[in-house]
């Protein structure tokens, strides 16, 4: 019973953090919510947690690769070097070996198919200004590096089980900042994750009343105009909703706000 209460409240933890890195991001806290709103929590942190599982899938499957060639090289050229007797060779021949073990390149066959879906995911975003290619390609370096450092990890016989076990959760929790924080995929997955739930809604349609009615006409210079246009940053959840109309954010009652979209 502890532990199923520690989970939800880990849980609802989570998904708080990632709610309150989207409001700094739009710099916007909904007045009218609380803690106690954990339904919404659970819903943020589930949404997230689904894509960016997806995402990572991706991630680790290109790694993986880019993995298996360096070690599938590296033992091609000591071996026509004849430097088999290295401590390199020795090195990449037994990470080789262990990441076999560990199943970390198989099946290949899905390991390229996943590739190519999320290469070709990854170039949209770059040919759409939302991904930048230098930080894309560092963070499939690097999380190809976490995986390398965890099958060198496992191969080295001086360590005990239950510190390659911490090691290996070290590595695989560096690939995961790597991938939310180096790539860029942090913002989009978040951005996806709160349209996912309704929070985020582009291109709709607004019809407001009252001071939020007089304010909206103001922004876009028209006194007779009833229906808005523009993007929703925040709504559905607390009292209050981030809207941008004519490029400027309006912040507006709940109560006064009719969306469509």
């Amino acid at each position: 019973m502890n532990a199923a209460k520690n989970f939800y409240l880990c849980v609802t933890a989570a998904g708080v953090v990632v709610f309150l890195f989207y409001c700094l991001r739009i710099n916007f806290f909904p007045t009218g919510m609380s803690l106690s709103d954990a339904i919404f929590f659970l819903l943020v942190i589930f949404s997230f947690s689904l894509l960016m599982g997806f995402a990572f899938t991706g991630w680790y499957s290109v790694s993986c690769i880019l993995v298996w060639v360096f070690l599938k090289v590296s033992l091609f050229i000591c071996r026509i070097t004849k430097r088999t007797k290295s401590k390199f060779y020795r090195n990449a021949k037994g990470s080789y070996r262990t990441a076999r073990k560990m199943s970390l390149f198989e099946p290949m066959f899905a390991l390229i198919i996943v590739s190519i879906l999320i290469g070709v995911f990854v170039a949209k975003l770059v040919l759409d200004g939302k991904l930048q290619i230098i930080p894309v390609i560092s963070s499939f370096l690097l999380v190809a590096v976490g995986i390398l450092l965890i099958a060198n990890v496992n191969f080295e016989k001086l360590l005990t089980r239950e510190k390659k076990r911490k090691m290996t959760v070290a590595f695989v929790g560096f690939m995961v900042f790597i991938f939310l924080l180096f790539s860029g995929m942090g913002e989009i997955l978040n951005d996806s994750a709160m349209r996912v739930i309704g929070v985020k809604k582009n291109d709709a349609t607004f019809l407001l009343k009252d001071n939020d009615l007089e304010m909206a006409r103001h922004l876009t210079g028209n006194s007779g105009q009833s229906f808005f246009y523009g993007d929703v940053l925040f709504t559905g959840v607390g009292d209050t909703s981030l809207l941008v109309i004519n490029d400027k954010r309006l912040i507006v009652k709940n109560v006064n706000l009719t969306i469509s979209f």
